[in-house]
C-alpha cells in the first residue's frame, strides 16, 4: 500500500477547523440570500398578475452540494418543473469561488412551444450581459466557450437547433448584493410570455 504524505500547506488545512466553520457561516449566509430571492421572485408573480396554480409547479427548493466541478455550490430552483425529458426551471446558482448565475432552462415540450417567443425575449436581452447555451449538456454551468456563447444575433439561433435552451445571466461575486434584483427581473419576461 502506497503511504499518504500531507505538505506543510495540508497539515495547516487539517489544523484549522475555523475554516469550516467560517464556510458553514457563508453558506448560511447563501441559503437566506437564495431564500430571500425566492421571496422577490414570488412578489413579482403576484404583481404582475401571473398566475402559476394548476399548472403543476414544483414547490420552491433550495438545494447544496460539495462537488460541482469540485466546488461546493447552492441551487434556487424556483418556479420549476422537471419531468422527464421535459423542463422548464428558472434556477438561481451559487458556484463557491466562481460566479452567481440566474438562467431559464427549457427542455422537451417547454421548449418546442415556445421556440418563438424565447427568440423573441432573447432578442430584447442582445447586447446585455447575457449567455445562451451552445454545450452538450444541459447540466453545465461554467461560462466557457463550449458551454455559452455570449447572446448575439447570431448565436441566438441555438434556440432553432437545440434539444434544451438555456439563457443565462452571470452575476460576479462582488455583485451579491444585486443578485435579488438581477434574477427576479430577469425571470419575468420569461414567466410573462411562455406557456407553461
Amino acid at each position: 500500500m502506497s503511504s499518504i504524505h500531507f505538505n506543510a500547506d495540508d497539515l495547516s488545512l487539517l489544523s484549522n477547523a475555523d475554516i469550516l466553520r467560517r464556510k458553514k457561516q457563508i453558506q448560511d449566509k447563501l441559503y437566506y440570500l437564495l431564500d430571500f430571492v425566492r421571496q422577490d421572485i414570488t412578489s413579482s408573480i403576484k404583481s404582475n398578475s401571473i398566475s402559476l396554480e394548476g399548472k403543476n409547479f414544483n414547490e420552491p427548493k433550495i438545494s447544496r452540494g460539495e462537488n460541482y466541478s469540485e466546488l461546493p455550490y447552492l441551487v434556487l430552483d424556483y418556479p420549476s418543473k422537471f419531468e422527464e425529458d421535459n423542463i422548464f426551471a428558472c434556477r438561481t446558482m451559487f458556484l463557491w469561488g466562481c460566479f452567481f448565475s440566474s438562467t431559464i432552462h427549457l427542455q422537451g415540450q417547454y421548449l418546442d412551444r415556445n421556440r418563438q417567443q424565447i427568440k423573441t425575449i432573447a432578442q430584447k436581452l442582445i447586447g446585455t450581459p447575457v449567455y445562451i447555451s451552445c454545450g452538450e449538456s444541459p447540466w453545465k454551468y461554467s461560462y466557457e466557450p463550449d458551454n455559452y456563447l455570449p447572446l448575439t444575433e447570431t448565436s441566438i439561433d441555438q434556440i432553432n437547433r437545440n434539444s434544451f435552451i438555456k439563457i443565462s445571466q452571470k452575476i460576479e461575486l462582488d455583485d451579491y448584493s444585486k443578485v435579488r434584483e438581477i434574477a427576479s427581473k430577469f425571470y419575468l419576461p420569461f414567466l410573462e410570455e411562455l406557456s407553461y
